[in-house]
């Protein structure tokens, strides 16, 4: 199990990309660029208004998540909390911000550093890509406290949304037979061994580790549960 902290992460000197724009990238587990990097890898772009990344692909499966600004990925309107998960070898964007820019996190169970850019890396892609899926997190004082985002796939692929009070406890659904969990804190905060970890922390749950035990802070807790398939499916990539 892996715990990252806005405030502790890793600064990248930043990307200036060809066709104009920069990007700032922050680490909070894993590295960003390092190509050796083994086990999972969660970080915080922030994408100027100038910066169009162009479509493109990953060799690993990966959840993004909207926390700021607003854009377009591909021809949808993104905005805080949406969720968007493509799977390995499965392409994606351009991702357009807007007019104050866009910042989102991006979430995989395996590092990589591998871009493959549209349309000239089609020949790495064997066969059809997989899924896209987009949905949206939405708080509601009446909402329950565990909410199912995405349906349970048949590989282990699902969404929740969690909503807890004032110091309340939640034994999370378990990792196992999955490729992974995330927990992205976007309200209020965890108590975790001692520590508090605001909005905007990010847990990896290793299968190996089950289920994540979850106490809320003072002020509650809103977070994003997102589990990866077993194995990733669609579009084989050579890497």
């Amino acid at each position: 199990m892996l715990l990252g902290a806005l405030e502790n992460a890793i600064e990248d000197p930043g990307l200036e990309l060809p066709e104009g724009g920069r990007l700032q990238v922050r680490s909070l587990i894993g590295a960003f660029r390092h190509v050796a990097e083994k086990g999972s890898q969660a970080f915080l772009v922030e994408q100027d208004p100038a910066a169009i990344i162009r479509p493109h692909f990953h060799p690993t499966p990966q959840f993004q998540v909207v926390v700021n600004g607003s854009g377009f990925l591909g021809k949808r309107l993104v905005e805080p909390f949406d969720i968007h998960f493509a799977d390995a070898g499965t392409p994606y964007g351009p991702i357009t911000p807007g007019a104050n820019g866009l910042s989102y996190f991006t979430l995989r169970p395996e590092h990589t550093a591998v871009t493959f850019w549209m349309p000239e890396s089609r020949a790495a892609m064997k066969h059809r890509p997989g899924r896209n899926i987009h949905v949206r997190f939405s708080p509601s004082a009446a909402a329950a406290q565990l909410a199912t985002l995405v349906e349970p796939h048949d590989d282990g692929l699902t969404v929740f949304g969690l909503q807890l009070a004032h110091h309340e406890n939640f034994s999370g659904p378990t990792a196992l037979g999955s490729g992974g969990q995330y927990y992205l804190i976007t309200r209020g905060s965890l108590l975790h061994e001692g520590k508090e970890y605001g909005a905007l922390s990010v847990v990896f749950v290793d299968p190996s580790d089950g289920g994540f035990e979850v106490r809320a802070g003072a002020d509650g807790l809103d977070a994003i549960i997102m589990q990866f398939p077993r194995a990733s499916r669609g579009a084989r990539v050579l890497t």
